[in-house]
């Protein structure tokens, strides 16, 4: 009989949230990941920063009040992550596009138009 070897390795991902966040994000071709731009809100433990954006999601409970989400102002009340939130695991930042994630640094310019899933008309 083969044995389940495979063990989930828990990590404590770091949430930094966009302060200027509008929908018109999307539409930004040149977005600079400018750090005073960015408010460090909470630790999350998840098995990857995959899981911790779930995790930062308020569907049936409030995300911040989660047992996993240790959050730095406990009296806020703070949104569910959107495009343009950075998720830090292992010193490596990563930053939320309107399809998945894009591993970034402090100053780089991205695109964060949405592409590839619509074809034109």
């Amino acid at each position: 009989m083969v044995q389940d070897t495979f063990h989930a390795h828990t990590y404590m991902v770091e949430v930094y949230f966009y302060k200027g966040f509008t929908p018109g994000l999307i539409n930004e071709s040149d977005f600079v990941v400018n750090r005073d731009e960015y408010e460090k809100i909470a630790e999350i433990e998840a098995d990857g920063y995959g899981e911790a954006y779930q995790i930062a999601q308020t569907v049936e409970k409030r995300w911040y009040r989660k047992k996993r989400a240790h959050m730095l102002d406990t009296t806020a009340d703070y949104r569910s992550s959107y495009l343009g939130d950075i998720y830090v695991q292992e010193n490596q930042m990563y930053i939320v596009l309107p399809v998945g994630f894009k591993l970034v640094n402090w100053g780089d310019t991205i695109d964060m138009r949405f592409k590839g899933l619509i074809p034109s008309l």
